[in-house]
């Protein structure tokens, strides 16, 4: 989990760690807890809810990946996903759970845009997998 630096408005720095669930297809709940000293009129060591909703993402062919609230409906542009390239693909050696590292034999990793100088292109959905472990006051009910 990720912390975030947020600040009120004296300017005190305030660490915040929002929780995700998966909901559906590239679908994800969010909340966002703080422990209740940090809170007016809060208890100290009990977690209280500021924050709360619903992302989608998405991905083009190109590798561009989209946020999109279900609050606010739009979708904005956050990043785009690299591909690479090997000089000899059928080089790189195995190490398990569908990873592979390069050798001398498959050369250096390209790395570049999706569809460009021959690399494959994006296909949402084609692959997942998640690993996540729950954080205390990370459980949605």
């Amino acid at each position: 989990m990720t912390s975030t630096s947020t600040y009120d408005s004296p300017g005190t720095e305030h660490k915040l760690t929002p929780c995700f669930r998966k909901a559906g297809a590239n679908t994800w709940d969010y909340k966002v807890p703080a422990d209740g000293s940090e809170i007016t009129a809060g208890v100290a060591g009990t977690n209280v809810e500021i924050g709360n909703g619903a992302l989608a993402f998405a991905a083009d062919a190109l590798g561009n990946i989209y946020l999109a609230s279900r609050e606010v409906g739009e979708s904005v542009r956050v990043g785009q996903i690299a591909t690479a390239r090997f000089a000899a693909v059928d080089r790189l050696q195995w190490i398990g759970d569908h990873l592979f590292v390069p050798t001398l034999e498959s050369g250096d990793a390209r790395v570049g845009t999706p569809t460009t100088e021959g690399r494959g292109s994006v296909t949402q959905g084609a692959l997942e997998k998640f690993s996540n472990t729950v954080e205390p006051g990370c459980v949605h009910q």
